[in-house]
C-alpha cells in the first residue's frame, strides 16, 4: 500500500500515468510546477506531511515523534519545513496549543 509517509516510487507513478519514466522525468519533474495545481507533486506530499504533522502537534505529540510520524526524515526536517511554512517551530505550535486548550494557534 502507498503512503504519504514514503514517496512513491518512479516507476510506479510512470506505470499509473501509462508512460515510461523518462516521460515523467521530462514532463512532469525537476521544479516545473504542475500548471493546473500550481505546484510540484513533491511540494503537495509535503504539504500533506505538515498537515498531518501539525495534527499531532494539536494532538499533544512530542515533535519527534510527529515528525517520524509524518514522514519526515527526522525532526530537524520537520522544524526546517513547518517554520518556513506557518512561521514558527513545531514545539512552540504544540506548547500554544496547551496554553489555551480547545483553541487554534494564532494565524495557522
Amino acid at each position: 500500500m502507498l503512503s504519504i509517509r514514503r514517496p512513491v516510487p518512479r516507476r510506479i507513478r510512470a506505470g499509473r500515468l501509462g508512460r515510461s519514466r523518462r516521460w515523467r522525468r521530462r514532463g512532469l519533474g525537476g521544479c516545473s510546477p504542475v500548471p493546473e495545481y500550481g505546484f510540484t507533486p513533491s511540494d503537495h506530499q509535503r504539504d500533506l506531511r505538515l498537515r498531518r504533522a501539525r495534527a499531532l502537534l494539536a494532538e499533544g505529540t512530542a515533535p519527534s515523534t510527529a515528525a517520524v510520524e509524518a514522514g519526515f526524515a527526522d525532526q530537524a526536517h520537520l522544524t526546517r519545513w513547518f517554520t518556513r511554512t506557518y512561521g514558527v517551530t513545531p514545539a512552540a505550535y504544540r506548547m500554544a496549543l496547551q496554553r489555551e486548550p480547545g483553541t487554534q494557534a494564532q494565524g495557522l
